[in-house]
C-alpha cells in the first residue's frame, strides 16, 4: 500500500461532483472522451505541460488532477506521448513516475517512463503503463482497478525525494510537454442493461422456439 506523504490534496476531492476538477482547468488538462454506454473502452486524455514533481507520492506541490468517471469503471491501463521533462538539484530521471490512482490511493498504476539513474532530460518519448520501456514506480506496478465511488486522482511524483529528507520543499522535475491517455471500462447505464436483459430474452426464446 502506498504511503500518502500528505492527504490535503486528496480531501477536497472527495466531493467532486464536476466531471474534472484540476490545477490547469482553464487550459483545459482533461479532456474525458466517453464511449457509449457499456463500451469496451473509454479514455481521458491530459495535457501534462507544465506539470512538476516536488516530492513522494502524496506531496501537496506535486502537480495532478481529479476525475470522475462513474462509479464501478475499471480502469485499464494508460500511455503517454510526445514526454518530454527535465531534473532539478540532483533528481534521477527515474524517478519520476506517472501515477493513476483511486481517490485514497490504495489502487493504482504507477510507472517511471525513463530508466537513466542520473538527471538531465527526457524524451520527447512514449511508452505506456507495463510497456517494454521504463520501469514500475516505488511501490510496485500496480495494476487494473475499479474504481467504486468514480473518483480518479492523476498525479505525478518521485520516487526518492531530492535532496533527501527536504519533504518536497524542492522541485524535482518540470514536464515541458506530453499527452497522458488513460483507458477506462465505463459502467453500463440502467438503460444499456435493460437492453442487455431483452437481448437475452430474445435469445432464449429464439432457443425456445427452436427445441420445440
Amino acid at each position: 500500500m502506498k504511503s500518502v506523504s500528505s492527504l490535503g490534496a486528496v480531501v477536497g476531492a472527495a466531493v467532486l461532483s464536476m466531471a474534472f476538477v484540476s490545477q490547469a482547468q482553464a487550459k483545459g488538462a482533461a479532456v474525458i472522451t466517453p464511449g457509449a454506454a457499456g463500451a469496451a473502452e473509454s479514455t481521458v486524455v491530459i495535457d501534462m505541460a507544465g506539470w512538476s514533481t516536488w516530492g513522494g507520492f502524496g506531496s501537496p506541490s506535486n502537480s495532478e488532477v481529479f476525475l470522475n468517471l462513474g462509479a464501478g469503471s475499471v480502469i485499464t491501463g494508460f500511455s503517454y506521448s510526445g514526454l518530454a521533462f527535465s531534473t532539478l538539484n540532483g533528481s534521477f530521471l527515474s524517478e519520476m513516475t506517472l501515477s493513476v490512482n483511486n481517490i485514497e490511493g490504495t489502487s493504482y498504476m504507477d510507472w517511471a517512463p525513463s530508466l537513466v539513474d542520473a538527471g538531465g532530460s527526457f524524451g520527447p518519448g512514449a511508452g505506456s503503463w507495463g510497456g517494454a520501456e521504463g520501469g514500475e514506480g516505488p511501490f510496485g506496478p500496480g495494476g487494473s482497478f475499479v474504481v467504486s465511488d468514480g473518483q480518479v486522482w492523476v498525479t505525478v511524483y518521485e520516487g526518492f525525494d531530492d535532496p533527501f529528507g527536504d519533504g518536497g520543499a524542492t522541485i524535482d522535475a518540470t514536464i515541458t510537454a506530453g499527452l497522458l491517455t488513460i483507458m477506462y471500462q465505463p459502467i453500463p447505464e440502467p438503460a444499456t442493461y435493460a437492453m442487455m436483459a431483452l437481448g437475452l430474452f430474445a435469445v432464449g426464446a429464439a432457443a425456445r422456439r427452436r427445441k420445440g
